[in-house]
């Protein structure tokens, strides 16, 4: 069985109808909706050249002594999109490295006075990257520009 992506709407720009899916994004956790864990578009990476494989890049979280990351990345465009524990969402050039925008969940004002902990990993559709955290509220933002579309409590 294979996962389809919903229609787009009428007025989906071209950026957005990329993101919906394209060979070699990993737009969810575990890769796709079946949660197959397999890049068919992955050839390059052999069991013959893996251990030539060198660091390009690495990403420093903000010091956080309670906690350790919990969100894995979701990669689409070229960009990889991820949260850490102190309550900021990234989007990173996934060949690079530079943070494209970063947004801080505590402006959502959803529980004042609290750091939230970006809990699960994000899904990227349609323009939109849906993510949770450890306080049971739900965020959506703009994959293009990182700012808030929504964001509601789920955790009564």
């Amino acid at each position: 069985m294979t996962a389809q992506a919903a229609p787009l709407p009428a007025d989906a720009d071209a950026a957005t109808a990329q993101s919906v899916s394209a060979p070699g994004d990993w737009p969810t956790w575990q890769g796709n909706q079946a949660g197959s864990r397999y890049a068919a578009a992955e050839y390059q990476i052999t069991p013959s050249n893996v251990g030539k494989l060198q660091l390009k890049w690495a990403f420093a979280y903000s010091p956080n002594d309670n906690d350790a990351p919990r969100s894995q990345p979701a990669i689409v465009g070229g960009i990889a999109y991820f949260g850490d524990t102190n309550g900021t969402f990234y989007a990173v050039d996934a060949k690079t490295g530079a943070t494209r925008w970063s947004y801080n969940l505590a402006s959502a004002g959803l529980n004042p006075g609290q750091t939230p902990i970006v809990q699960d990993s994000p899904s990227v559709t349609h323009g939109s990257i849906f993510f949770g955290d450890t306080f049971g509220n739900v965020y959506d933002l703009n994959q293009q520009t990182g700012k808030l579309i929504w964001a509601k409590n789920f955790d009564n």
